[in-house]
């Protein structure tokens, strides 16, 4: 399954690092608020995409997409929201918008404990929750 709403529950998250190579890539989000919300020590939430067939960045002030993986993490790309179009998926960042298209998706924090995009979904509306209530 794809569970493009993890990108959702991902925001205000940047990739920091992308291992592998196209179709099986980890792509580390360091989300310090959102790992908090599970225990021990850690501030990154890893992505192990499989059947990944398109990995491209588009810069908002540039006129080529970018296919580097490396090049791609360099920017740091911040996430802000998800749209899935017809032949992939449309991260909007900060400065930019990541294509992806792929066909599996699981989790885990990065102390290498899996996790369920249901107890991503979890932490991150009870994180939410309460940043709405303490900024009333």
């Amino acid at each position: 399954m794809k569970h493009i709403d993890i990108w959702d529950y991902l925001h205000d998250g940047t990739i920091t690092k992308i291992e592998g190579n196209l179709p099986d890539i980890s792509v580390t989000v360091e989300i310090a608020y959102l790992r908090n919300m599970f225990p021990y020590d850690g501030d990154s939430i890893i992505l192990k995409i499989k059947g990944c067939s398109l990995a491209e960045y588009k810069l908002w002030d540039e006129d080529n997409n970018i296919v580097d993986i490396s090049k791609i993490v360099s920017l740091e790309p911040e996430i802000v929201s998800v749209t899935e179009e017809e032949s992939h998926l449309n991260i909007t960042c900060v400065e930019g918008e990541l294509f992806l298209n792929y066909h599996d998706i699981a989790f885990e924090l990065d102390n290498g404990k899996p996790v369920s995009i249901t107890e991503i979904k979890n932490a991150s509306f009870k994180y939410w929750d309460a940043w709405k209530k303490k900024h009333k």
